[in-house]
């Protein structure tokens, strides 16, 4: 379970950081980036079976046994589960 949520969260980060920054001036660009960042969600989904809902008001993202959620879209739910997945393998390591 360890080297998985590692995985994972190594996984999420590179995939992240693969996303150009976009000013939010900058339509085409930010509405780019927004789209790369929800093709993540869908792929954790296929490839890893995470399930996510983003409403308008928030998303949510459920991966590995960890869930979260982030009313700041989907680069938001991404990072909260990557800080919810280094507490969980402090919890584990500590134990």
């Amino acid at each position: 379970m360890t080297h998985d949520l590692q995985r994972l969260i190594d996984l999420i980060d590179q995939r992240l950081a693969a996303i150009p920054q976009a000013d939010w001036r900058d339509d085409a660009g930010w509405r780019a980036s927004q789209a790369a960042q929800r093709q993540i969600l869908e792929d954790l989904k296929v490839s890893e079976g995470a399930s996510y809902r983003d409403d308008g008001l928030g998303c949510a993202l459920k991966l590995a046994g960890i869930r979260t959620t982030c009313t700041a879209g989907a680069s938001g739910v991404l990072t909260n589960w990557q800080a919810a997945a280094r507490r969980r393998l402090q919890t584990q390591r500590a134990a």
